[in-house]
């Protein structure tokens, strides 16, 4: 996925900080590049020199998580025949939408079932009794076979200028869309009037494309992920609860923007996905740690985000992007 300016810098001045500063010095100074991901400093990409220790942090001991956590297990994977993927959403009857770089694929029991051809990626999919998608700049609903755009240029204009869509969800007759650039989640009754933008109890940092809506129970929940927070709305846009913080150990959300994506269990725990330091979580609806779904050492470090969906049977979807497979767990 290319990242837009509005994100790249963002990241810039969020990531930066005295860290960026002293490495893009010692650059200057030896004319050598360096790299910050969300790992921490990567080894110099010339001559094969290496940063001081200095300006090196070491993740591999944050990798490590207490066994008693781990209470699932891995059953199935499900690859994709998507070029990249980006959104992963159960349905009711249990099948399965995957959406892409290159459409949407529905699969049953496993099995590819169908494939919905698009021109433009898809950034997001929310699979109810029909399935509800996001691109960039527009909303459109597939139902009985057909496309049609509900938002958007492809809609002609109608409805709020989408910058980046980045999540779809629905609701008690009301649709939830969550723009990145943006900031801020627009709620719509139907495909017809605007009830409510939600920008944030204070302010929604969205450094990169992943921000995240839910809903169950008449509440929302979003990831405020510059801010290590998950965060609960009434449907109007009232801020009710939220909890988090930043840390590289289990409790915490590691990196300059985590979590990256969220999902609410039929009992109201939380499940959480983070980039750069792999992990799944489960919290109490107040915040407390639960249980780890899966670590560090389940995923690529090439992982960059894994969306969250889940069945009716409590297993826990997760999306790998750097398989371009579904990963399903279940309680062990």
């Amino acid at each position: 996925m290319k990242l837009r300016k509005d994100y790249l810098m963002t990241v810039i001045l969020i990531a930066g900080g005295a860290v960026l500063g002293a490495l893009i010095a010692l650059s200057v100074k030896d004319k050598t590049p360096v790299a910050v991901t969300d790992s921490g400093v990567t080894k110099s990409a010339l001559r094969g020199k290496t940063l001081a220790p200095e300006y090196y942090y070491d993740i591999e001991k944050y990798k490590g998580i207490e066994p008693k956590l781990f209470k699932w297990k891995e059953m199935q994977e499900v690859k994709t025949g998507l070029k990249k993927v980006y959104g992963v959403s159960v349905s009711p009857d249990g099948r399965l939408a995957v959406c892409g770089e290159n459409g949407i694929e529905v699969y049953s029991g496993g099995k590819l079932q169908e494939t919905i051809q698009m021109e433009e990626p898809v950034t997001c999919v929310y699979f109810d009794n029909n399935i509800i998608f996001g691109t960039r700049e527009g909303v459109g609903i597939y139902a009985d076979g057909k496309k049609a755009w509900i938002f958007g240029p492809p809609a002609r204009g109608k409805g709020p200028q989408l910058k980046y869509v980045s999540s779809v969800a629905a609701s008690e007759g009301r649709i939830f869309i969550a723009d990145a650039v943006a900031k801020k989640i627009y709620v719509y009754l139907n495909e017809s009037k605007q009830l409510t933008e939600i920008k944030g109890n204070k302010r929604f940092i969205i450094p990169s494309p992943h921000f995240d809506a839910a809903v169950k129970e008449g509440a929302l929940y979003v990831n405020n992920p510059g801010e290590h927070r998950i965060e609960k709305y009434s449907f109007d846009g009232k801020f009710l609860r939220g909890f988090g913080r930043p840390g590289m150990d289990v409790e915490g959300f590691s990196g300059c923007c985590n979590p990256t994506n969220i999902l609410v269990l039929k009992d109201g725990r939380i499940v959480t996905s983070e980039k750069g330091l792999p992990r799944i979580k489960i919290f109490s609806a107040e915040g407390k740690l639960l249980e780890v779904v899966a670590g560090p050492k389940d995923f690529s470090e090439n992982c960059v985000f894994m969306d969250l969906a889940v069945d009716g049977k409590g297993r826990i979807y997760a999306l790998d992007s750097f398989r371009k497979s579904v990963r399903i767990f279940e309680r062990k």
